[in-house]
């Protein structure tokens, strides 16, 4: 395993850089625990705390394995283990009005997450190149789709929930069929690094965000140069090529309308393209650091509110017809990887790698709850149909699933 130095995060051996920062990683010998060797596999059993009281929550500690195992009591109750329940007692801290406790369940699996469009089940992918869909009723895994190699860096369900949709730091851009879990087809195999996939709201097209890697900084900001692809699905080749020589892309999103394709990018800008034509729309500028994050409000079908997150800890709305920043929203201390919004509009999360998720009210931009992830940086979010329940993928190969009820109303 290798660590960055500045920001801490894990990368497989296969890295040299920080994907962030760009610095040299460290390399940090680790023993596996029985913990870990646990997370490799899906769990089929969640543990629930909703079981428990509303003021009772799950306490998450650590257990760090070097030369002995160190017994950590706080309070009167022991650490044993990853993930062990503590027993339960009553909040008293002073951030209980503004932070969720931990997360209800837990599913060990990957970082990347998606919804399937009737929201009852869950596709997730990790480190290991699996792909695996869930019923998250019961925490049960559908299949494992077989075929799959690379870090998984993006997942979407198509708008008809038949089909998903894959891209991988290796350059690979392959659709899978749900029901089988088999490959249908394979756009691109090996073309840069693939940092984002995005289904039309017709689905009759994907966009693909791609960085070219000068060789010495692998990860989504590797490289000078990136593309955006616009694939035609019904022949599997591309219909428009944007952004071409250009920094890299880092993240796409369509219009309610699918008129209008975002991309975020690797020198802090935003540029809005017209899908019909390909041509250069607008370009938005504020952000302070790589544009990590783009996400269009599904409240207006033209697409005129835009949430955008960087690494440079901010999140900024903006109004795309006149291409102002409406509010910027503060309070994250680490990169943003993902925002998304609730299916009415309402609701944004924007998710980090400060380990916390942060829920806002969309209209006004007031902080609603914080979320404290414990296994570590988070790294994909998303919103079922009515907003009472937030999926995270994060560190530790594991998938958080969040009871929001109450929360925004």
């Amino acid at each position: 395993m290798k660590i960055c130095p500045q920001c801490d995060a894990n990368y497989p051996d296969s890295f040299t850089a920080c994907p962030i920062h760009g610095c040299a990683l460290d390399t940090v010998a680790v023993a596996p625990s029985e913990d870990e060797e646990q997370h490799k596999k899906p769990s089929k059993t969640l543990y629930r705390t909703d079981l428990w009281e509303p003021s009772r929550e799950r306490r998450t500690v650590w257990i760090w394995v070097a030369a002995a195992v160190v017994l950590v009591v706080v309070g009167g109750f022991a650490a044993v283990r990853l993930m062990a329940p503590a027993r339960p007692h009553q909040r008293t801290d002073e951030r209980a009005a503004d932070t969720l406790p931990p997360p209800k369940d837990s599913l060990n699996s990957g970082t990347i997450v998606a919804f399937s469009p009737d929201r009852r089940r869950l596709v997730s992918g990790s480190l290991d190149s699996e792909i695996k869909l869930w019923n998250l009723e019961n925490g049960d895994v559908l299949r494992t789709f077989q075929g799959q190699t690379g870090w998984i860096d993006s997942l979407t369900f198509s708008p008809d929930g038949r089909t998903v949709a894959s891209g991988t730091v290796t350059g690979a851009v392959k659709l899978w069929n749900v029901v089988s879990g088999e490959v249908e087809r394979t756009l691109q195999d090996d073309a840069g690094k693939v940092n984002a996939v995005a289904f039309s709201p017709d689905g009759r097209m994907l966009a693909s965000a791609v960085c070219f890697s000068d060789g010495n900084a692998p990860g989504k900001l590797a490289g000078s140069a990136g593309t955006v692809e616009l694939w035609d699905l019904a022949s599997g080749h591309v219909a428009r090529s944007m952004q071409k020589d250009a920094p890299c892309a880092i993240s796409v999103a369509f219009s309610p309308d699918g008129r209008t394709l975002a991309s975020g990018n690797a020198d802090s800008s935003i540029k809005l393209w017209d899908v019909t034509i390909g041509d250069l729309k607008k370009t938005l500028q504020g952000h302070d650091g790589a544009v990590t994050a783009v996400a269009f409000s599904p409240m207006n079908r033209t697409g005129r509110v835009l949430a955008s997150g960087s690494d440079g800890h901010s999140v900024k709305i903006w109004d795309v017809t006149n291409g102002t920043v409406i509010r910027t929203l503060q309070g994250h201390t680490g990169a943003i990887t993902t925002i998304v919004f609730s299916s009415d509009g309402h609701l944004m999360a924007s998710v980090s790698r400060d380990k916390t998720a942060k829920l806002w009210n969309a209209m006004n931009g007031t902080l609603l709850r914080t979320l404290d992830d414990p296994t570590g940086p988070i790294y994909s979010v998303a919103f079922n149909r009515g907003g009472l329940t937030l999926v995270s993928g994060a560190d530790q190969q594991t998938i958080h699933v969040w009871d929001l009820t109450g929360i925004g109303t």
